[in-house]
């Protein structure tokens, strides 16, 4: 676990792009490739590979499936009238959504650690060992 993350989040000198990369666990160029989607609005490949500077499709096609897979891009096909062949068009999700899925993961992290914290007094017993000792007590006690 990256300890300097935790420590720049608490301190408040995370941006929210550090904060996003975190909870949905992109590397540099998938968040790059969401900035470039919310800039354009809507891009296939071809137009990403552009704006990235990067002539690696296969590159950019993994990127757009982690986003994907997150559901903070969604795709359509699309394709020439009277022409073989299509491609996907990509676009980012509502902000509404994207807003409300990040507060949502956000809230269940602060939830989960507040439980933590709480149960502190069981861990510290836990690392003694005395917790183990009222264990053994009370099942000798249950037989």
């Amino acid at each position: 676990m990256d300890y300097t993350f935790l420590r720049d989040l608490f301190s408040g000198k995370l941006e929210l792009k550090d904060i996003i990369q975190a909870v949905y666990g992109l590397n540099y160029i998938e968040y790059q490739t969401l900035e470039i989607l919310i800039s354009l609005k809507e891009a296939d490949v071809t137009a990403i590979m552009e704006k990235l500077g990067r002539n690696d499709r296969v590159l950019v096609n993994r990127c757009l499936k982690k986003l994907r897979e997150c559901k903070l891009v969604e795709r359509r096909k699309e394709s020439a009238e009277g022409k073989r062949g299509y491609w996907y068009v990509y676009t980012m999700v509502n902000l509404e959504v994207f807003r409300n899925k990040l507060r949502e993961i956000l809230d269940h992290w602060h939830a989960t650690s507040v439980e933590k914290v709480n149960d502190l007094e069981n861990y510290f017993e836990y690392l003694t060992g005395v917790k183990e000792k009222k264990d053994e007590e009370e099942e000798e006690t249950a037989e």
